[in-house]
């Protein structure tokens, strides 16, 4: 078998792609990591699924900035890619070197739970190693967002790569939504309302996006009408009597920039 060279200009090409990918790479890292001496050291006794730990002092903790598939309770199957998580989440945890936490500015959620970042003993964020490999998606939370950029990057390459989840199509299209949980959309904006606290946006299905207007600051000034979007975070079912009254029965609520995506075009 004869094996040509590349040319000359697809050489360039590829010599391009991966200093690309090696700075990318660099400034994830850097983005990601925290000096272990800043950090408070624990000790995991369970890993309950893929983002959600239980320390030997009994304290539940929800990692920030990602969330894994659902492992399946009271008979229901687990999501595709859940036991893959929880799996990857229990080897990291299992290394045997020390593990640390930094709690979120809102260190605890309405079920209780510590909201905190994990790290390994080099200092490197538990969660991007998860999104990195497909395990999870980046989600974005304020006041907890210290990680973002860092966490997009990281979910950006496995994405890049087709890896764990991203090797399907998890992305639905507006029209599909039928459930509430947690999701990513594609759909058009049809219709823009603005009233005193909320901003509407409705695409081209049952779901509707509303933005806080006193969070519109930190927001790029768009013309919303007629985008393609791409959205994520977690979908609300308000119920077939709203329907029934002529408004869209899913709402998903975008509480960071990162949550939406403006697609060039798209083809919806």
């Amino acid at each position: 078998m004869h094996l040509a060279w590349p040319d000359a200009k697809k050489a360039l090409q590829w010599g391009a792609f991966f200093v690309v990918w090696a700075m990318v790479a660099s400034v994830q890292a850097e983005l990601c990591r925290q000096q272990p001496d800043t950090l408070l050291e624990v000790k995991v006794s369970r890993v309950v699924d893929g983002d959600t730990l239980q320390l030997q002092d009994a304290t539940r903790v929800r990692l920030i900035g990602l969330d894994t598939p659902e492992i399946g309770r009271d008979g229901k199957p687990s999501q595709p890619w859940a036991q893959a998580a929880k799996r990857r989440l229990q080897s990291l945890v299992d290394g045997g070197e020390q593990f640390y936490l930094l709690p979120g500015e809102q260190a605890r959620d309405r079920y209780g739970r510590l909201l905190a970042h994990a790290f390994d003993a080099q200092g490197d964020n538990i969660e991007a190693r998860l999104l990195q490999e497909g395990l999870g998606f980046a989600v974005f939370m304020p006041p907890n967002a210290t990680l973002a950029d860092c966490h997009m990057h990281a979910e950006q390459r496995a994405r890049s790569e087709r890896l764990g989840l991203w090797s399907g199509s998890p992305v639905r299209q507006a029209r599909q939504v039928d459930a509430g949980g947690f999701a990513l959309v594609r759909g058009r904006i049809n219709k823009v309302e603005r009233t005193r606290d909320w901003l509407w946006l409705e695409l081209d299905g049952p779901l509707v996006l509303r933005i806080a207007t006193a969070e519109l600051a930190s927001w790029p000034a768009l013309q919303w009408h007629g985008l393609d979007v791409e959205v994520r975070g977690w979908v609300i079912d308000r119920g077939a009597n709203v329907a029934r009254k002529g408004r869209k029965r899913y709402m998903l609520t975008l509480t960071h920039p990162l949550m939406l995506e403006v697609l060039m075009g798209a083809d919806q």
